[in-house]
């Protein structure tokens, strides 16, 4: 079955649906509900399909269902169906409004307001790259937060600092000679400035959210997902590599340069190339733009390490 067949079969079942809209992507078509980008055809002719995170490996018993690979690693919450799989009306659209419904409950990246219903029998109009508008990472409310959960504690900026660092309690034994977090980097926070990926992580670890809590000032934000669960024993850490490798991935799928991605997520080229050599992490604005350019939540690069 062709890309372009699909994606017309995929179209005639989305028709009529507010806030729908399409763009190419990754070399096929991407399908997004206010912003989320929920259903795709590969330029191979397969369905892509995003489904509750929860629900991926009952998914993954039907038949002709594999995990959705980018850049050689498993995407989270994403499932890929066979073109064999879809070839009857009645399957194709059980494919469709399982991930609709799933894309119904994420948090709009596009105000509902803006949105049109896609007109019987029209494909919906395309948006310049697919995505919402992408927000900047606000620090200085991630600092307002941290310090409303103090004053309700009574605690001194000294005693965050030490609950921050004893979250690693355990690996903090291990690692004698590791760092912990200073009261002064976390006042800086009050100032507007950037805080890297790892100091950003340590805060949002305390505070008990997720990364999108902090986007913008106001209005829809990104779809989030709740950090990976940490014991003592871990901290959470910013995987570099990897969003190098999918941000590289996605840039050449869409046919980018680094110059063109630059303007796009309000940075230098070089700021961008410079994360393949980046050894321990990134600036948090940076990083959070990275990840609603390729439409994913920020717990996908998050992982727990016993460093």
């Amino acid at each position: 079955m062709s890309y372009d067949k699909l994606a017309e079969r995929v179209r005639a079942e989305l028709a009529g649906e507010h806030g729908v809209t399409e763009a190419e992507m990754f070399g096929g078509v991407a399908f997004l509900l206010r912003g989320n980008f929920f259903l795709g055809v590969s330029g191979r002719g397969a369905l892509l399909v995003r489904v509750p995170r929860a629900d991926v490996d009952r998914v993954l018993s039907r038949p002709h269902t594999e995990r959705l690979m980018l850049a050689g690693r498993p995407r989270l919450g994403w499932v890929r169906i066979a073109p064999e799989a879809v070839r009857v009306r009645t399957k194709l659209a059980g494919w469709v409004n399982l991930a609709f419904a799933y894309a119904q409950g994420l948090h709009p990246k596009v105000p509902a307001e803006s949105q049109t219903p896609v007109p019987e029998g029209r494909a919906p109009a395309s948006t310049p790259t697919g995505r919402g508008p992408i927000l900047d990472f606000d620090a200085c409310a991630m600092w307002k937060a941290l310090d409303s959960q103090r004053r309700e504690r009574g605690l001194r900026w000294s005693g965050v600092a030490t609950e921050i660092w004893e979250l690693s309690a355990e690996l903090n034994v291990r690692r004698p000679s590791d760092h912990p977090i200073s009261p002064s980097t976390i006042r800086r926070l009050s100032q507007g400035g950037d805080s890297s990926c790892q100091h950003a992580l340590f805060i949002l670890r305390w505070l008990d959210k997720a990364p999108e809590s902090f986007l913008g000032r106001a209005g829809a934000v990104p779809a989030a997902e709740p950090l990976p669960d940490c014991g003592p024993d871990r901290r959470l850490r910013w995987d570099v590599p990897r969003t190098y490798a999918d941000l590289d991935a996605a840039r050449r799928d869409c046919g980018t340069t680094w110059s063109e991605l630059a303007r796009e997520l309000r940075c230098t080229p070089s700021q961008l190339t410079g994360i393949r050599t980046a050894r321990f992490a990134i600036g948090m604005g940076l990083a959070m733009r990275i990840t609603q350019w390729l439409g994913r939540p920020a717990a996908d690069f998050v992982y727990t390490a016993a460093w």
